[in-house]
């Protein structure tokens, strides 16, 4: 593909030939415009641009994963150096928006961070933001700016389908043994899509949080909870905690519902797919 290089920056937080910025530009047959990144010995971040942006529109890929702090932060001074430089507009592709499932106060005297983030972009400059699978649809009100939530079902539903063929040698899935999981509520939305495209039931797990890393966990089928399920499923879990670890899950998943499965986990982990998406959207 093919973008007007005078008019189009491409830039990214992290500047290695290997980083998603570097692999989005090669796509678009652009250059990742270069960055001067320094670190002072009080933990402080120093950018300077190395080529004007004057009038240019500008990309900025950058997830704020783990660590989460130091990307938001790099995030923001990156989007003020394009400001101060006269840059005509500021796009933020965001694979992964950090505080994301903090969307809401479960308790008095909590924050609601992912509004304070959102609030934090939009005073720094961003002018409109991408985001891909965010925890809730209605997080991107948070936004006082234009954001577009991308999708990422197309794509694990070929992934999975090809994946499935493979091991059963062209066989079609029956709907009568496998179910789709959503690990939480509020990811039923999002595995009904896949489940309507596939013709297969879902299933939900009832988690409830204990603490930030700890959960506890029953498994629910047709609006009934499971305790001695007898049936063989083969099951695939969709999920969007990629720091809840996935074998921990699925043992929890196991052990709670006393059933044997074969599991798929399809968590959007982001960095999985994302050559897919940019290069079927950009």
């Amino acid at each position: 593909m093919n973008v007007p290089q005078d008019n189009c920056l491409i830039f990214g937080i992290e500047q290695n030939e290997n980083s998603l910025a570097s692999k989005v530009a090669k796509c678009l047959n652009l250059h990742l415009s270069q960055l001067s990144i320094k670190k002072f010995s009080d933990g402080e971040w120093f950018l300077r641009l190395l080529e004007t942006v004057r009038n240019r529109k500008c990309y900025i890929v950058a997830s704020t994963s783990s660590p989460v702090n130091e990307n938001l932060m790099l995030l923001m001074i990156l989007v003020d150096c394009l400001k101060r430089a006269s840059a005509a507009k500021i796009t933020a592709i965001i694979p992964y928006f950090g505080y994301a499932r903090q969307d809401r106060r479960n308790n008095n005297r909590e924050p609601i961070t992912a509004k304070l983030v959102a609030d934090l972009l939009a005073t720094s400059g961003v002018d409109n933001a991408i985001l891909m699978d965010i925890h809730t649809d209605q997080l991107q009100g948070f936004f006082s700016f234009p954001t577009d939530n991308m999708n990422a079902n197309i794509i694990l539903l070929d992934e999975f389908m090809n994946d499935w063929l493979n091991d059963h040698q062209g066989s079609t899935i029956n709907a009568s043994d496998f179910v789709l999981v959503s690990p939480d509520y509020g990811g039923v939305k999002r595995i009904r899509v896949l489940a309507d495209m596939m013709h297969l039931n879902i299933a939900i797990v009832d988690k409830k949080r204990i603490n930030n890393d700890e959960v506890e966990i029953d498994f629910y089928k047709d609006s009934k909870q499971v305790e001695d399920f007898t049936y063989v499923y083969n099951c695939a879990i969709m999920g969007d905690e990629p720091t809840y670890p996935i074998k921990d899950y699925i043992e929890q998943i196991l052990w709670s519902c006393m059933v044997a499965f074969r599991v798929y986990f399809f968590a959007i982990l982001i960095f999985k797919i994302l050559n897919f998406i940019f290069n079927l959207f950009l």
